[in-house]
């Protein structure tokens, strides 16, 4: 099914609601106020709700928790290490919590913001055994590997939506970077999968296609002469601050990097990807593109005669270089909707993958 026949699909009603897999909630950190999650929340009050089934939830749910206890170790250790150097008894440790009934707490949050319902596992046909024989018989979502049983909680999930479909006589819209996904639904009547979340919401969005298509000409055109160039600059800073960037080089010592600066030299507009709308009003349209940016990164490099890199004292040269490389990012930005003025720029996010940077050969001996 082609983006014209889901719209079409949306407009009549024939599609129930939209279905996301773990795969991309862990795409955004399980952060379910991710700004890419955020435009979910048209779904409350619409025709098309929010499916999530009951196996996904529990994913969702395990994996903040498992984060948040992550975080909350290396909190403490720093913590601990703060006292120890600092010779003090503050700050004191955060207070151990559940994090399993935090993170339920978050994902009953988000189904409550975007009207969703969660599809339960009871009160459905025999779905264990039904997700047994496709597991015997090596058929969508499992597959010919080892690992296939793994797969068991996307089994479940979908036959969970599947029943829904058939019992209201609907089809429903799959998210999914998951190829058993994607090869179970191409199979199914009433499941559709797309791989992104911002195909889905465009073709829920198709009205403000428009006004967004008008600004991302003018922008590929004017560049930074164009209105909404200096937002858009002021979002690139303001993710550069985050400094998650990964430097590394070419050396035969043991070394420890540490990221310094992320700055932006110029946004190629000319390379701005086609638009895609994820929400649309009557005051607004927001709309994400990919767009090459020349950034100029900085990093600070250590030394270390031993092995281990913990070895204090041990340091024996230190470097820093600075390397400009051409970066894609993805660029949000929420415009108003009046296509006969200039209007002005709601809000911008920027953002991009994880990233590591090639700052090449470094001699310790002749930083």
């Amino acid at each position: 099914m082609n983006n014209a026949e889901i719209e079409a699909g949306i407009r009549s009603g024939t599609i129930l609601g939209l279905a996301i897999d773990t795969s991309i909630f862990d795409r955004f950190g399980c952060d379910l106020k991710h700004h890419r999650l955020l435009p979910l929340q048209q779904l409350a009050g619409s025709k098309l709700q929010l499916l999530l089934p009951e196996v996904v939830a529990r994913e969702i749910v395990d994996h903040i928790s498992r984060r948040a206890l992550e975080s909350r170790a290396s909190l403490v250790k720093a913590l601990t290490d703060f006292r120890r150097y600092w010779q003090t008894d503050e700050p004191k440790d955060p207070p151990l919590q559940d994090s399993y009934v935090e993170a339920q707490k978050q994902v009953d949050q988000f189904l409550a913001l975007t009207d969703g319902k969660q599809i339960s596992l009871s009160g459905a046909k025999n779905l264990a055994a039904e997700a047994s024989d496709l597991y015997f018989a090596c058929k969508p979502p499992f597959e010919q590997r080892e690992q296939k049983k793994y797969e068991f909680p996307d089994a479940l999930a979908l036959l969970s939506l599947e029943a829904l479909a058939e019992r209201r006589n609907k089809e429903i819209l799959c998210v999914s970077a998951d190829k058993g996904w994607q090869s179970y639904c191409a199979g199914s009547a009433r499941l559709i999968c797309v791989e992104e979340l911002e195909t889905a919401l465009a073709c829920i969005n198709s009205s403000g296609r428009a006004r967004a298509e008008g600004v991302w000409r003018l922008l590929r055109e004017r560049g930074k002469n164009h209105f909404f160039y200096e937002p858009i600059r002021a979002a690139f800073r303001a993710r550069f601050r985050v400094l998650d960037f990964v430097p590394e080089i070419q050396s035969t010592f043991e070394y420890e990097a540490k990221p310094e600066l992320e700055d932006l030299d110029e946004i190629d507009f000319k390379t701005a990807g086609e638009p895609v709308v994820v929400e649309a009003d009557a005051e607004s349209v927001t709309f994400v593109f990919k767009v090459k940016a020349r950034v100029i990164f900085i990093a600070d490099f250590s030394f270390y005669a031993s092995h281990t890199v913990q070895d204090e004292g041990m340091e024996f040269a230190a470097a820093r270089r600075d390397v400009a490389r051409t970066i894609e990012y993805e660029v949000l930005l929420t415009v108003t909707r009046d296509e006969h003025v200039l209007g002005e720029v709601r809000q911008v996010f920027v953002d991009r993958p994880k990233l590591r940077v090639d700052f090449g050969v470094i001699d310790p001996f002749n930083p």
